[in-house]
């Protein structure tokens, strides 16, 4: 290849990245403001629109982040327990069903989305020893509920190549609840998937791992043209079926990690 054109059509493609990112956060913002204004104003909204315009929302965050979702099995109606590979986790499961997401308390106070998760009505825990009691009562009384929640038990995000050892607590809560009622569980599984770019190379682009800034990473994903995210639903578990959390979380485990082999 001529190296003046090859110097040309990097320069070329480098722009173009640039200013998809820049359309896709002005559409992003298009987007986002009627539907909060509609949101907070209208009295006639009911609850349950409510969360048909979050999911809404949800679904075009995806759509501007260039991800495609493809779905294996089927959402059951129940609480999920997934593996956490980035905060687009988020929009991607909330745009398939109704579900508050549970996190730890300090993403409340993010800038831009600390409020978008308080408006998306997501759970906080204070995840430290001194607050475990409470927080698994929490937790307890939110799985009683009729509203149906996501776990990311891991409790940090990874590479999506594996999981790391689930959170127990997260589980206790689940077996606590489930003496009264019967709970259900679906394990799922994320798999993010980079399509080539300009130059026939790959990008690790999805996975928000270790030190990496929000911001610098949401540039990436911006810039980037496209990729496709696999939702593989697993068979729901039936809490009251395993005798202690160890046994729970070991199949959950065994769920998610059957999924990631899949790759």
């Amino acid at each position: 290849m001529d190296r003046k054109f090859y110097y040309y059509s990097r320069e070329t493609g480098l722009g173009l990245r640039y200013v998809r990112a820049v359309l896709r956060i002005w559409g992003a913002v298009i987007v986002t403001i009627p539907l909060l204004v509609l949101y907070h104003f209208f009295s006639f909204v009911s609850h349950q629109q409510r969360n048909n315009i979050i999911r809404y929302w949800y679904a075009s965050m995806v759509w501007f982040s260039g991800l495609t979702i493809c779905c294996y099995g089927k959402p059951a109606n129940v609480h999920l327990v997934s593996n956490h590979v980035t905060y687009l986790d988020i929009p991607v499961l909330g745009s398939l069903q109704d579900v508050r997401f549970v996190s730890k308390s300090e993403v409340a106070s993010w800038p831009v989305i600390g409020y978008f998760a308080r408006l998306a009505n997501t759970i906080f825990i204070e995840r430290t020893n001194r607050h475990l009691k409470s927080y698994i009562t929490h937790l307890t009384y939110e799985y009683s509920s009729s509203t149906n929640i996501c776990i990311f038990p891991e409790g940090t995000s990874t590479d999506g190549k594996s999981i790391r050892p689930f959170k127990s607590s997260l589980f206790q809560a689940a077996i606590n609840a489930a003496k009264n009622q019967n709970i259900f569980i679906q394990p799922v599984t994320l798999n993010y998937m980079n399509t080539s770019n300009l130059y026939g190379e790959r990008e690790e682009v999805f996975s928000w791992v270790g030190n990496d800034p929000l911001l610098p990473h949401l540039w990436r994903v911006l810039k980037n043209k496209s990729g496709n995210v696999d939702v593989i639903y697993h068979k729901p578990l039936r809490v009251a079926d395993f005798e202690n959390r160890k046994s729970l979380i070991a199949a959950n485990e065994e769920a998610i990690s059957s999924g990631i082999k899949r790759k």
